[in-house]
């Protein structure tokens, strides 16, 4: 029996035309939605990221290094300019919605000329603040710009959901390792003083950020233990935390008033893909 392929994001093809072109004529019709590999600048999206708080003028670099894992690349953090608090803190532009409409124009172009399988649809993958601020940002910085950082994400949600159509669409948030890394490894944070804490907060940031997704864009997550110099950030003893984080995250989303039944099902399955 035939089965559908998922690709999670990132393609190492030189730039999206490649991409597009490449992968549907490996995988046809079992590729029901499309990314467009984020090559270029953005094939190391920590990188590619800094500048959001390298060139914001609240942060300034804090002399403290961190590694993901011991023998991961060390990256200087920041931390508020002296005499700013978090509420000062603004995020503009993260750039995620100007990139994908210049990939979606590429991608109707080549499904206009055949190469793209019609009822394919476009996919642009996320990355929640959570995942983002644990590389860049001192810990104490953590929970309180957490949800300034997301309110930007969201706000490229909405360019998103303006610029393409929603039948075309594909939205995934990327749940990335500073999640799985901090449950693993049981550590008290920010989100939470246990697994379990650090669990139910994780899940309501994820509903959260979905509920902005338009109940008729296709929404999907990818739970990810992460690749920092081809390892794993931490590794799993097995996949229980990421299924506990799905599960948790469907619960989350019954639990919101007034969500609707379609969303739910929706967040269902793809938390059982993942």
């Amino acid at each position: 029996m035939a089965r559908n392929v998922h690709l999670v994001g990132s393609v190492p093809l030189a730039n999206a035309r490649e991409v597009f072109e490449t992968v549907s004529a490996a995988l046809g019709e079992r590729l029901k939605r499309l990314p467009d590999g984020e090559t270029g600048e953005r094939g190391d999206w920590i990188t590619c990221l800094e500048p959001i708080f390298g060139q914001n003028p609240a942060f300034v670099k804090s002399g403290e290094f961190f590694r993901v894992h011991e023998s991961g690349t060390g990256r200087e953090r920041y931390a508020l300019r002296p005499g700013l608090s978090p509420t000062d803190v603004r995020f503009g532009d993260l750039f995620y919605a100007d990139v994908a409409k210049q990939s979606y124009a590429e991608f109707k172009r080549l499904r206009v000329a055949g190469k793209i399988p019609a009822g394919t649809k476009f996919q642009v993958d996320l990355v929640p603040a959570h995942s983002v601020i644990w590389l860049f940002l001192i810990e104490a910085l953590h929970a309180p710009i957490d949800p300034i950082y997301n309110e930007a994400l969201k706000r490229e949600i909405d360019t998103l959901a303006a610029a393409i159509p929603h039948h075309d669409l594909a939205i995934q948030f990327d749940v990335a390792s500073a999640v799985f890394a901090r449950l693993e490894r049981n550590e008290v944070s920010s989100y939470g003083r246990s697994k379990a804490e650090m669990q139910d907060t994780f899940a309501n940031i994820l509903v959260d950020l979905g509920n902005r997704v338009p109940a008729d864009v296709d929404l999907l997550y990818h739970l990810c233990y992460g690749d920092s110099n081809h390892r794993h950030v931490v590794e799993p003893g097995r996949v229980r935390q990421s299924r506990i984080a799905a599960n948790r995250a469907a619960g989350a989303a019954h639990s919101y008033a007034g969500a609707a039944q379609s969303r739910r099902r929706r967040l269902f399955r793809a938390a059982a893909a993942a």
